[in-house]
């Protein structure tokens, strides 16, 4: 096995419970899950999201075992929330899941974790009376709580947090780290142009969280896509929009369709960004950064303009962290994103002890290059994604600018999120467009 086509969901089974790949696949598509979608999904923006977000996110994590139970009508809805994409092929029903994920009203028990929100917050807790006021205000809250939903599945079933699915997790994009957060306003203007550098896991989710957002009749936004790396089968998994027929297709240009079939204009850079970079006045002054290298981070943050820039973990250990930083950021960049980092003996130590590895390469060399490799789910890039654009979201309505941002799924009680004295809540030379007007929903 080489490391284009090494599963990065396979490998948190094998560094954590020392399975051979074929054990990993077959656990996986043996974990059955159904979403069950009440009538008020087909009305509202937020659940569709929520609903999209978790038959995309379930699909990767449990391939060919994920189904959707819903109404024609719902399914009509999304169907066409979705396009052009499409939704994810159902399986046939199964009285047997192990996961049961419900949005709106439905007859699910007391099992079935039900997903909700209300404008900015996003919800997810076991029983079905367990729901939040549901008024429309910011569809990226359905993003978030439908990457939540499959996050509380997946750590439960790779055994990473044995309370998962059975507590209840609730996170806000508006006043991020409040326990009792306010719903925060409806969204009245969008950002019309970024960059969206680096198109993996990370950056994939960007371009999905954008499109969910309400764009008013007008202008067309612009999302400029950075990257020049080609799909290969290791991405498949990892990337909300990667699917089997484009590999080998830019990064860039299957983001590209599939925004610019949703309305969302783009252009195309597909070479790395060296050193010295400055944006022109007449380039997007926002960057959304997907990048995992720091020397990167270096020069996006000397580029000018606003940087976000999200970090995930990607070990065994840490894949479900994520770190949200704001630039200009009281801390200098060499502070946050630190270029001397001596070289970890994690890897070799993973490749020689593992037995797993052993049947995946014969030479020492090539299991080391396995061992290396990040392990990555497609649920930790979404969160990520959602809290990288309610930055900007939140500068746009008055809210409070939140310079770092911490967060591990195992334990999403603990984020922590603050700003700093001397960052100024603006958006100089980030241009908007305004926000179609949500049509009232009511929820529970």
């Amino acid at each position: 096995m080489d490391v284009d086509s090494f599963s990065r969901i396979d490998k948190l089974l094998i560094d954590t419970q020392q399975v051979s790949v074929e054990d990993a696949q077959q656990r996986r598509t043996a974990c059955r899950v159904d979403l069950v979608c009440g009538p008020e999904v087909a009305h509202s923006r937020t659940l569709q999201a929520a609903a999209a977000t978790v038959l995309r996110m379930a699909a990767r994590c449990y391939p060919g075992a994920v189904t959707l139970l819903a109404s024609p009508e719902v399914r009509q809805a999304l169907q066409a929330a979705a396009s052009p994409a499409g939704l994810p092929a159902s399986a046939l029903a199964t009285t047997s899941a192990r996961y049961m994920i419900a949005l709106g009203t439905t007859t699910c028990g007391p099992q079935a974790l039900q997903v909700s929100f209300d404008g900015w917050t996003a919800q997810v807790a076991p029983g079905r009376d367990s729901r939040l006021a549901e008024h429309e205000g910011n569809p990226l809250a359905g993003v978030l709580a439908g990457a939540l939903a499959v996050s509380e599945t997946f750590l439960h079933f790779a055994g990473v947090a044995a309370e998962a699915t059975h507590r209840g997790v609730t996170l806000s994009l508006w006043q991020p780290g409040k326990r009792h957060a306010d719903p925060g306003p409806a969204l009245a203007y969008l950002p019309s142009r970024a960059w969206l550098v680096g198109l993996g896991h990370l950056g994939q989710a960007y371009a999905w969280g954008y499109a969910w957002l309400p764009l008013a009749p007008g202008p067309a936004p612009e999302l400029w896509l950075a990257d020049d790396d080609k799909l290969v089968d290791a991405n498949l998994e990892t990337g909300v929009l990667s699917e089997r027929n484009r590999l080998g297709d830019y990064k860039t240009r299957i983001v590209s369709a599939w925004l610019e079939a949703r309305g969302i204009q783009t252009r195309i850079i597909e070479r790395r960004l060296g050193t010295g970079v400055r944006l022109e006045p007449e380039e997007p002054q926002l960057i959304l950064s997907g990048v995992d290298r720091n020397r990167a981070r270096h020069i996006l943050a000397e580029a000018g303009g606003r940087l976000v820039d999200a970090g995930l973990g990607a070990t065994a250990s840490n894949f479900d962290t994520i770190a949200v930083r704001a630039f200009p950021n009281p801390r200098s960049a060499a502070d946050l994103w630190p270029l001397d980092v001596a070289a970890s003996p994690a890897a070799e130590r993973l490749a020689e002890d593992n037995p797993a590895y052993a049947a995946l390469s014969a030479d020492r060399c090539g299991r080391v290059r396995l061992a290396e490799r990040a392990v990555g789910v497609p649920f930790v890039g979404a969160v990520a994604a959602t809290f990288a654009w309610a930055q900007a979201l939140r500068d746009l309505h008055g809210g409070e600018h939140v310079t770092d941002l911490k967060l591990k799924l195992a334990s999403p009680g603990d984020l922590e999120a603050y700003g700093r004295p001397g960052i100024a809540n603006d958006l100089i030379n980030v241009p908007y467009l305004p926000a179609a007007r949500a049509e009232p929903h009511s929820g529970a």
